[in-house]
């Protein structure tokens, strides 16, 4: 996966590739969906992606959920320097996909949206939802929102 930064003259400005260095067909599957950035300059990266656990070629990880062994979403952040801050999976034991990233300048907050396959059961986190239960532990369909 790469994020090029251009100019207003469309002269690019910074590159970068991130992600596992994987050089077998797991690589088609990381796919980044979605940039913001926020009013400090900060980048934040969502999408979804497959790590090889045969050759522990793993996303560079700074905290949150562990990788899975299947597809998993995922968040990076890149500070206003461009450097990798954090990467964090999303996701529980079946297919997770990072599909949009927001940043609210009202609160700092980023907010990420996706499709989850995994359910509580299946590790997916749910905090604060609301829900006493978090989750119905069932998926309505093949994946849920």
């Amino acid at each position: 996966m790469f994020i090029g930064v251009f100019d207003e003259g469309d002269q690019l400005t910074w590159a970068t590739k991130f992600g596992p260095s994987q050089s077998n067909d797991l690589n088609s599957a990381n796919v980044p969906t979605d940039i913001a950035e926020d009013a400090e300059g900060n980048l934040f990266v969502t999408g979804s992606i497959v790590d090889d656990a045969t050759t522990g070629d793993f996303f560079p990880s700074g905290g949150g959920d562990i990788y899975s062994d299947d597809v998993d979403g995922f968040l990076a952040k890149f500070g206003s320097d461009r450097s990798l801050d954090f990467a964090t999976y999303i996701g529980g034991t079946s297919e997770d996909y990072g599909r949009g990233v927001a940043c609210d300048p009202g609160t700092g907050d980023v907010l990420v949206l996706g499709t989850a396959r995994s359910n509580v059961a299946a590790g997916f986190p749910i905090l604060n939802s609301g829900n006493a239960s978090g989750d119905d532990n069932t998926l309505g369909g093949s994946a849920d929102l």
